[in-house]
């Protein structure tokens, strides 16, 4: 299995979006990729990466709705960690599966409207 991590100083990050790395993993564990992000195009290059690395998980700590629900209509499984972990500390085995988009964040920008 191969996870994607959203990463800032070599943690994974507060927020899926926020974030100012993507750290791939593979199956035990080992770092294949740091990637930074670029300013602009965020969305790109994670779609980008979630293509070219074959990706099967990603792992946050807080995400919003509308990319949760990207990564669910894309049949990529989305794990949970509690609290700030250093990527070199990162047990997979031990993360919880996100199941439905009530896990989502709400968002802060009150005019915008999810549906």
């Amino acid at each position: 299995m191969m996870y994607a991590i959203p990463c800032t100083n070599g943690c994974v990050s507060n927020h899926f979006s926020r974030a100012d790395e993507i750290t791939v993993l593979d199956e035990e564990g080992k770092v294949l990729a740091g990637l930074p992000f670029v300013e602009n195009g965020k969305n790109t290059q994670w779609n980008w990466i979630l293509e070219q690395y074959d990706i099967d998980a990603v792992v946050v700590r807080s995400i919003g709705r509308k990319m949760l629900d990207n990564l669910f209509s894309r049949k990529i499984k989305v794990l949970s960690v509690e609290g700030k972990v250093a990527i070199e500390h990162l047990d997979v085995t031990l993360l919880k599966e996100v199941e439905n988009l009530a896990y989502a964040k709400q968002s802060r920008r009150p005019n915008r409207c999810d549906l």
